[in-house]
């Protein structure tokens, strides 16, 4: 299937050591914006993320910071272009959960 955007999911494939709190954040989030951009997503926060150059031409990011990780999937709806979710892991170390 050809696409203009690929979008990393952890819940594709898999996620070590994920709390269950963020877990439940992370679902809720998912489901939160599936209902506002109509889009079917298992993981909407998942930072890893490829474009083409279509569709990097076909949005505009105006946020900052981590702002982008919501607005980045209303321009993906927006723009009407087709994309696929990919499984991805994540490791969740005591390092990488201090972080945040």
């Amino acid at each position: 299937m050809h696409c203009e955007f690929a979008l990393g999911s952890r819940f594709l494939g898999q996620a070590h050591n994920l709390p269950a709190l963020r877990r439940w954040v992370l679902y809720a989030a998912t489901m939160f914006t599936s209902l506002t951009t109509g889009m079917r997503l298992t993981d909407s926060h998942n930072g890893l993320r490829a474009l083409s150059r279509k569709g990097a031409a076909a949005i505009r990011l105006r946020q900052n910071r981590m702002a982008h990780a919501s607005e980045i999937l209303i321009e993906i709806a927006h723009s009407g272009l087709r994309f696929v979710e990919v499984p991805v892991t994540i490791d969740y170390t005591a390092y990488s959960l201090a972080k945040g």
